[in-house]
């Protein structure tokens, strides 16, 4: 063990100190090249090597480095740049969908073909103004039994992702239909609120480290959407 005062500590520090000096003096080599002929330095081989073929080593090491992070950030880049364009194809589609049926089977036909999901519901706590809804867009009214499973949800204002309480799956897709992970994004209308909910039947397919911002937008479009076809409270 090293203590305070012993030859290691002291060569220790003297190397600190030795570091220091040329880092803060990187040309101290160039105004006194006798010593270079004194310096060993190894290779990851265990051959010795001069100063400037190890410098020359160093920068390969760092350059291969950098170009790793370069091409992880393009690769992020371009899938951002598909997923932006594929949401805007969603959502063009859904607005120039001709009622509430066809803006579901739009919905649940895009996100499986373009985002890998397996099915969607849109859940509305409030009354419709229409008749003919469909099996995905859906108004639950003021049923406060229906709105319970997601009063934390719709109180945060936070979308969420990862597994689905049973009585989440029960008033979104039934007993029947099996959603393993799902991202459930709260609306928010005026003087209404609802659940927008993406389901897959693996469990790892929504996970709560995932990202929302792309989903984001669209709860914007759904909540554009179905605004007209609420029913207003008077």
């Amino acid at each position: 063990m090293t203590t305070a005062g012993s030859p290691d500590s002291a060569t220790a520090d003297q190397e600190l100190e030795i570091a220091a000096f040329l880092r803060a003096r990187p040309d101290f080599l160039d105004q006194h090249p006798e010593l270079l002929k004194d310096l060993v330095l190894s290779h990851d081989s265990g051959q010795a090597v001069s100063l400037v073929e190890r410098q020359v080593h160093l920068l390969r090491e760092e350059n291969r480095t950098l170009h790793k992070r370069l091409d992880a950030l393009m690769g992020h880049a371009r899938t951002n740049e598909q997923l932006n364009r594929r949401i805007q194809v969603l959502s063009l589609a859904l607005l120039n969908a001709v009622g509430l049926p066809a803006v579901g089977d739009v919905l649940v036909q895009r996100l499986r073909e373009d985002f890998g999901a397996d099915d969607a519901r849109v859940l509305i706590f409030a009354s419709a103004s229409i008749t003919d809804t469909g099996p995905i867009v859906r108004f639950a009214g003021d049923d406060a039994a229906a709105r319970q499973p997601f009063a934390s949800l719709l109180e945060s204002g936070k979308a969420y992702c990862g597994a689905v309480k049973a009585a989440q799956q029960e008033v979104l897709f039934g007993a029947e239909e099996a959603a393993a992970s799902a991202v459930l994004m709260p609306l928010s209308g005026a003087q209404w609120t609802g659940i927008f909910a993406i389901a897959s039947r693996q469990a790892e397919r929504y996970r709560s480290e995932m990202g929302t911002e792309f989903l984001d937008f669209l709860t914007e479009v759904l909540v554009l959407i179905a605004s007209p076809w609420v029913k207003r409270l008077t």
